[in-house]
Parts: C-alpha cells; sequence; structure tokens
C-alpha cells in the first residue's frame, strides 16, 4: 500500500498519477486528513476553493472521478461565504454520469447545507450574530433550482418507486437526495410559499 508524506502528495498522485494510483490516492484523502497532526489547511481550503477550475482541466474520466471524491473529503473546509461560488459546479457533478461523482456531489451539498441552515434549526441559539436573510433567499434559490434539475431528468417509470433509496441510480435519484436532505434541514414549511 503506498504511504504519502503530505496531503499534497496525495492531491499530485491524485492529478498526475497512473489510473490505479490515483484511485488508491483519492480513496486515502479523508484518512491522511484526520491522521495528520496539523493539516496544512491553507493548501486543502485552496484545493477546495479552486476545484471548479482544477476540474474542467481534467480530460479523463477516471481522474475527474477520483478528484471529486477526494474533494468531497475535504468539503468541510470550503469557506461557508464562499459556497456561492462553488455551487454552479456542484448542480453540473448532479448531472454528471458517472454516480460516484454525483454522490460526492450531493455530499458537498449537504456539506454546504449544514452551516446555511443553522439558523433555522437553532433560532434561539444565543452565538447567533449573522443577519440570514441572504441565506435564506440562496436557500430558497437552490430549493427552486434542484426542482428544475428534477424537472429536466423526470421519467414516468420514477412513479413506480415510493423512497428515494429504492430509485435505480440516476441524475434524478442524486438531485432528490440533495433536495430532500436541504428540506429536512430547512424544517416543515420553509418553502410552502415557493412556486414550483
Amino acid at each position: 500500500m503506498e504511504e504519502f508524506k503530505d496531503i499534497k502528495e496525495c492531491f499530485k498522485v491524485v492529478l498526475e498519477g497512473e489510473r490505479i494510483a490515483s484511485k488508491k490516492a483519492s480513496r486515502k484523502v479523508h484518512k491522511i486528513i484526520s491522521m495528520m497532526k496539523r493539516p496544512d489547511y491553507d493548501y486543502l481550503v485552496e484545493m477546495v476553493m479552486d476545484s471548479p477550475h482544477q476540474y474542467m482541466s481534467i480530460s479523463e474520466g477516471w481522474r475527474q472521478e477520483n478528484f471529486v471524491m477526494a474533494i468531497s473529503s475535504t468539503f468541510f473546509l470550503a469557506d461557508e461565504a464562499q459556497h456561492g461560488h462553488l455551487f454552479p459546479w456542484l448542480f453540473q457533478l448532479l448531472q454528471h454520469d458517472n454516480g460516484n461523482i454525483r454522490y460526492a456531489a450531493v455530499r458537498m451539498f449537504e456539506t454546504c447545507f449544514g452551516p446555511m441552515t443553522y439558523h433555522i434549526r437553532f433560532p434561539d441559539d444565543p452565538e447567533q450574530y449573522k443577519d440570514y436573510r441572504m441565506d435564506n433567499t440562496l436557500l430558497k434559490e437552490l430549493f427552486m433550482s434542484l426542482h428544475g434539475l428534477l424537472s429536466v431528468y423526470w421519467d414516468a417509470r420514477y412513479e413506480q418507486y415510493e423512497y428515494i433509496n429504492s430509485l435505480p441510480s440516476s441524475q434524478y435519484k442524486s438531485i432528490q437526495m440533495a433536495l430532500v436532505t436541504l428540506e429536512d434541514m430547512c424544517g416543515e414549511g420553509f418553502f410552502d410559499n415557493e412556486i414550483l
């Protein structure tokens, strides 16, 4: 098993290594971060924030998958204020043909939704000091955009499935997974006035 000196070396293998080494490195990113005494957070934040640009420069499908899987393990480091910068890329990933890439996108959306909905889930927390009107607007825009994507990928055969988990692997299922997480975190009634 290949060992990596640091996270930079791991990402170098993800982006430049042979297929099998790249895959192994991408799956080890989370473990490496958790085992490091002092991870290079500045480097990781820079990687996350630059990930849409990096992703566009990757031509091989398998390397795209490995890169997205690695980034999804570090996505929690993204600056909350910069999530809006990353949403167009996440929407692009939700529509990818590769299910691993779509699932990584769902996980990254879930990571974003947590801090964005904190004020809704814990309205009486005295630590809150931020004006959340912008977050509420963004949450509603995300809700509408996810519903819009659902209509693009809708197929009548999905009517036979009662639960999201039982849907066949598809863009529709991935979008549903992100949407239901958003709805759950915002709570009942938050989106009631939104016109679909």
